[in-house]
């Protein structure tokens, strides 16, 4: 994405010299930009692709444009839940839709992202742990495995949804 933004950079610089005049917000693309988010250009662009080439088509962008996407309060709760994460030795990995979160090659979590909406969904009966504000997603089929699902909206979601990946990876190492 850097790369991308640096080579558009260049182009609009020369492009601005040659006119003598500045061009930002003057290509096709620039409808699409948000001068607050890091390397505005290059996602104006691939957003501006994308819908070229699937014109009347819902533009599907995949976990990390989600994350250059979000609000820098969004993007750091996910880099502090990411590191605690990693301080219980489970494994996450940057999938397509999701951040998958596996212990022994067991999948134990999700985290998906939309908007500016940060959700873990955990591999944990709903009914449980009554006293920690869950949603159920157990009717839906893509939750199924993982169907205990937190909002990560505070630091208290935060650490209620590590506590809670503490005591299925304790669980899993007793068996």
């Amino acid at each position: 994405m850097q790369d991308l933004q640096n080579r558009l950079d260049i182009k609009k610089w020369l492009e601005s010299e040659n006119a003598k005049k500045d061009l930002c917000s003057t290509y096709d693309y620039c409808s699409y930009c948000d001068k607050t988010l890091v390397n505005p250009c290059a996602l104006a662009y691939t957003l501006y692709q994308a819908n070229k080439t699937k014109k009347n088509k819902k533009v599907i962008l995949n976990f990390k444009q989600k994350l250059d996407l979000v609000k820098d309060p969004t993007r750091e709760k996910f880099n502090l839940l990411i590191q605690e994460i990693k301080t219980l030795n489970i494994k996450s990995r940057i999938c397509v839709k999701n951040v998958t979160l596996r212990y022994q090659k067991t999948l134990i979590g999700l985290i998906t992202l939309t908007r500016n909406s940060l959700k873990i969904h955990l591999a944990l009966d709903p009914t449980l742990y009554e006293d920690i504000q869950h949603l159920d997603y157990s009717d839906k089929k893509t939750y199924a495995d993982c169907p205990f699902t937190i909002k990560l909206s505070s630091k208290k979601a935060i650490n209620n949804s590590i506590f809670l990946l503490e005591q299925i990876s304790q669980a899993i190492s007793l068996k």
